[in-house]
């Protein structure tokens, strides 16, 4: 009974989310941003003139804060990723809820990082064009290095995200390949933060513990094998 509920969960874990709540979250997230831009010049002014004034220094606040904010969306989409193939999360969660976390830190990482990458189009210091934003490693003005790090990753996060439903085309072997591409995408987002933050000083805790608690998920996922349950197990292949 426990194996047929393990192949279960394993069947639903692999299979592709339903379009239509996504969507709606997607489409609830930029409603959100909209409206709090058009309301921004009413409940908060001072605020307003940080983005409207001759130094708008209000984009650059806003992208870091969200940048931060989508790197701990990735963090927890990485450890429950990495959980549910532990019964760690059954327990804590259960399969199916931590399931829908895990599909939805991830979609919340992909629309805050864009966030993060759009609203940087209003700051003039750098002043980034649209290409600059799209094209990685095609600045030349800030940390361009560690900027395309972090384009990177924006990228290969969406590629994970949409292998659900490209996994009929690419088969079951390239979807979990892909997957497993997603630890060095969480790498990649963690370089992209120390290395392009203004203020990493006082973030170093926060990637100290999103990372010890990466390789932490790590060890219990790969725990199995490494005492021998998974390649002990093979059976030797006979000869002719």
């Amino acid at each position: 009974m426990k194996r047929t509920e393990h192949f279960a969960e394993q069947r639903d874990a692999e299979a592709p989310p339903p379009l239509r709540p996504l969507l709606v979250t997607f489409a609830a997230a930029i409603a959100g941003e909209a409206v709090g831009l058009a309301l921004v010049p009413v409940l908060l002014p001072g605020l307003a003139r940080s983005f409207l004034g001759p130094e708008p220094k209000g984009f650059w606040y806003l992208a870091r804060s969200s940048g931060v904010t989508a790197y701990v969306a990735l963090w927890l989409a990485t450890l429950l990723g990495l959980l549910l193939s532990t019964k760690m999360a059954r327990r804590w969660l259960g399969a199916s809820v931590a399931l829908e976390l895990h599909r939805f830190t991830s979609l919340l990482a992909i629309v805050l990082a864009g966030f993060h990458m759009l609203v940087l189009l209003g700051d003039r210091w750098v002043g980034y064009t649209v290409e600059q934003l799209l094209v990685p490693f095609a600045s030349s003005q800030y940390r361009p290095v560690w900027v395309g790090l972090g384009q990177l990753a924006f990228y290969g996060l969406i590629l994970v995200f949409a292998s659900f439903w490209i996994r009929p085309w690419i088969g079951t072997r390239g979807w979990r390949t892909i997957h497993y591409g997603s630890f060095g995408l969480f790498a990649l987002a963690t370089v992209h933060g120390i290395g392009a933050g203004t203020d990493v000083g006082g973030l170093l805790p926060l990637y100290e513990v999103a990372g010890f608690t990466v390789l932490w998920g790590l060890f219990l996922r790969l725990l199995p094998h490494l005492s021998g349950g998974g390649i002990a197990a093979r059976p030797a292949v006979e000869r002719d």
